[in-house]
């Protein structure tokens, strides 16, 4: 799928580019069910036609893809395979049991980060992609790509459950108009913080 994951949980290297995309299909079709819902932060796979096909056709669930940076190829040639593609989503999710006091969240998807989003001051998300965890983690963001060693070092999607949990250890402080402001030494801090308990 891409090369550049490509040391494996154990933190040796993959011995082959295949063994790396069995594993990554593994991990994905371990996670999600045949008639699960999957929303991809983008950059799904660099393949050429053939191998790309081999791997989009086994994974599981339905996919809606996010567009990233590096997805011009496979939307080209397997548009059919996704059930949506969106340069940019906004979701409510209905989660009465994980965070009851929200019944509806709101949820931004984009392939890339944002310093403030849609309604980031009413406690909506921001999910992206991108950044490989090289980014600082500000409250209300999360990097789902499967290589953010500070979420998950198994190489797989997460669950809405997974995402909700990580977020609830950080809420949204505002940095616009809205209220407040988070200084960037403040968010260095916190980097170096996450940095400390994650690796």
């Amino acid at each position: 799928m891409v090369e550049t994951w490509r040391f494996d949980p154990a933190g040796g290297r993959f011995s082959s580019t295949a063994a790396m995309d069995e594993h990554l299909i593994h991990e994905w079709n371990r996670t999600v069910p045949p008639n699960g819902i999957v929303f991809h932060l983008g950059d799904v796979c660099f393949q050429n036609r053939v191998d790309m096909w081999a791997t989009l056709s086994v994974l599981h669930g339905e996919i809606h893809l996010i567009r990233g940076n590096h997805d011009r190829q496979v939307i080209q040639q397997y548009p059919e395979r996704f059930a949506s593609i969106h340069e940019y989503l906004e979701l409510s999710i209905r989660d009465g049991e994980v965070r009851a006091e929200h019944p509806t969240q709101k949820v931004v998807l984009c392939h890339y980060a944002f310093r403030t989003w849609n309604r980031a001051h009413f406690q909506a998300w921001n999910i992206h992609g991108h950044s490989h965890g090289n980014l600082p983690r500000i409250g209300g963001q999360l990097d789902v790509g499967v290589d953010d060693k500070r979420i998950t070092t198994e190489y797989r999607p997460l669950a809405y459950a997974e995402i909700a949990a990580h977020l609830a250890t950080k809420p949204y402080i505002p940095v616009d108009h809205h209220e407040g402001r988070v200084k960037d030494v403040d968010l260095q801090r916190q980097d170096a913080k996450d940095r400390e308990q994650f690796g």
